[in-house]
């Protein structure tokens, strides 16, 4: 039985860099403007409570403190107000002789489901002429429920869906067990990740809120050849790697984790590889999913 599986990451971002005056290498001299550093922006929402701050800049500093209202664009938002976050303040003030300043938001936790995809929109509100007409006083918010962290929430029965084995294998989709490593932190042994006799660990990194790391702990290997190919290539191993660049991810909130994986074939000969035509396999991807005991016998 597979639940439903989505991954929040954070929005491309179309980040507005607002230059100030007194820079080492770059002097402004244009007009004064203050607007959202950023026109679109992801904020991670904590058990805690704790709120985030969105960013307002000036391109210039002043001799005295400037005050800015902020509002609500109901018609742009569709998390509600007072259910789903409330803000701190409705002013923000950049003080004399800076260029910054936020507003503060805080996110309900408890009414953000994991799968919500909950934004709202703000506008900020002067007596003072200071819209820059490129990027106006509007800035887009989305809000991302971030789970608490906890390593035995990633131990036990975990169901494992891999294009390589969909490829290879005809299932997609396996029943691996994991457990934790002694004396490594936030480490795991995958027991079976895609083939049973080879065991993989896998690190968690939970310090980026928004986009938790969900990496192997080396090279290693994950198949024998035979197995998908029929046939011993090289010394018989599949490696895996890390593919560069790829989002490998977890959601505490959800339990799941999605990681893209470089296999390469070791140690293969020049006439293996005019055979296959590449002594690369290939970058797959595998969604994991933890699942409970009574959810692990009910799939087998």
């Amino acid at each position: 039985m597979k639940r439903l599986f989505i991954i929040f990451s954070s929005a491309c971002l179309a980040a507005v860099s607002l230059a100030g005056c007194e820079g080492q290498h770059i002097t402004y001299s244009g007009p004064s403007y203050v607007g959202f550093a950023d026109t679109l922006s992801v904020y991670p929402v904590q058990q805690s409570g704790e709120p985030f701050g969105v960013d307002i800049a000036a391109t210039q500093a002043c001799g005295y403190d400037r005050t800015f209202g902020v509002e609500v664009i109901t018609q742009a938002s569709n998390a509600s107000y007072g259910r789903h976050y409330t803000l701190e303040s409705e002013s923000a003030v950049i003080k004399a002789g800076e260029r910054t300043a936020k507003i503060y938001v805080k996110g309900i936790y408890d009414n953000i489901e994991a799968s919500d995809s909950l934004g709202f929109a703000l506008r900020l509100v002067s007596t003072e002429d200071v819209e820059w007409d490129l990027y106006g006083l509007e800035t887009k918010v989305i809000m991302q429920k971030s789970c608490p962290f906890d390593i035995h929430d990633f131990t036990g029965y975990c169901l494992v869906t891999s294009s390589f084995l969909k490829k290879y294998g005809g299932s997609a989709t396996k029943l691996a067990h994991c457990e934790m490593v002694e004396g490594e932190q936030n480490t795991i042994l995958i027991k079976g990740l895609l083939y049973d006799g080879f065991d993989v660990k896998m690190k968690f990194d939970p310090s980026n809120l928004l986009n938790p790391a969900f990496r192997l702990a080396g090279r290693q290997a994950v198949a024998d050849t035979r197995v998908p190919f029929g046939y011993i290539y090289g010394n018989g191993l599949i490696l895996a790697e890390d593919a560069q660049g790829a989002p490998n991810i977890f959601n505490s909130c959800q339990k799941a984790a999605i990681q893209y994986l470089t296999l390469k074939i070791d140690g293969m000969t020049d006439e293996e590889f005019a055979e296959m035509g590449t002594n690369m396999v290939g970058t797959f991807v595998n969604v994991i999913e933890w699942i409970s005991d009574d959810e692990a016998e009910s799939y087998k």
